[in-house]
């Protein structure tokens, strides 16, 4: 019977290394496209950004109305200019996956890097993170986004209202009660 179990324990510590590999491979193609999403966003690359998508998502309309909007804004330099951002992936994680579906959970920044055109007295932020998930769907063999969903965001007018709020205590009934 103890050679059955350590037949079985050295089967499944060979095939482990396997199914690792396998899941870094699939964690490695979506981090990928997350990556080359993120880089079109910031150079305005919109052939690029719709590449990472599915050819079936409906967010492809998105990116090519706001390619239209983009396109026309630098047509007109001297009118309303958008404000510029460069967004980078913090992490990506796979949740799930089956054959058509996968799941992850990806950290990204936002940071500020031109003004708007005529700019406001103060941008509501300068930087940004958030946490959200992106379901992938394949595509002739190829993981593309097929949606995202935002679960956080975090930014300077969010950390400087937590500041505030942390001044104040919530007496017994529930109400809210300045500090003294």
């Amino acid at each position: 019977m103890r050679r059955i179990w350590a037949c079985l324990a050295v089967c499944a510590a060979a095939l482990l290394p396997a199914a690792t590999h396998a899941e870094d491979s699939l964690a490695a193609q979506v981090a990928s496209v997350v990556g080359r999403c993120l880089k079109a966003q910031t150079e305005h690359d919109f052939s690029g950004w719709l590449a990472t998508y599915h050819p079936d998502s409906s967010f492809r309309r998105f990116i090519l109305e706001g390619q239209k909007v983009w396109e026309g804004q630098q047509a007109n330099p001297a009118g309303p200019q958008p404000p510029e951002f460069r967004f980078a992936m913090k992490s990506c994680a796979v949740l799930g996956s089956d054959n058509d579906y996968v799941v992850a959970r990806v950290k990204e920044e936002k940071e500020l890097t031109r003004q708007m055109k005529p700019s406001l007295p103060k941008f509501p932020y300068r930087l940004m993170t958030s946490d959200g998930l992106y379901v992938f769907r394949r595509h002739e063999g190829v993981w593309l986004i097929w949606t995202t969903k935002a679960l956080s965001g975090e930014n300077d007018v969010i950390k400087d209202a937590e500041q505030h709020i942390g001044r104040y205590s919530s007496p017994t009934d529930g109400s809210p009660k300045p500090a003294r």
